[in-house]
């Protein structure tokens, strides 16, 4: 196996500060999401009517089970050719490090 020399660049004074902070915000809100959307639903049920509250729980199952397929979909198809797309369209005079 190939060792790979890898080297974080960063771009702004305060970047090497804010990013574990920003990586964890993003983290924790992805595996908090069923929670947070339970809270959405407990702040609007108290506004609607007997009829409208029996869909609850297809709502935020669906929510729950649609996100993280959405996150998957990014993540496997999305995100490669965006990130090959803006890899092969950038200044020939940028170096591309990873």
């Amino acid at each position: 196996m190939r060792k790979v020399d890898i080297e974080l660049i960063a771009t702004q004074v305060t970047s090497t500060f804010t990013t574990p902070f920003k990586l964890s915000f993003w983290v924790a809100l992805f595996i908090a999401i069923p929670y947070v959307l339970y809270q959405v639903w407990a702040f609007v049920a108290p506004g609607l009517y007997k009829h409208e509250k029996r869909f609850a729980v297809p709502l935020v199952l669906s929510s729950i089970v649609l996100f993280y397929i959405g996150v998957t979909f990014a993540y496997f198809f999305v995100f490669p050719v965006m990130f090959e797309f803006f890899a092969a369209t950038g200044p020939q005079s940028v170096a591309i490090k990873i």
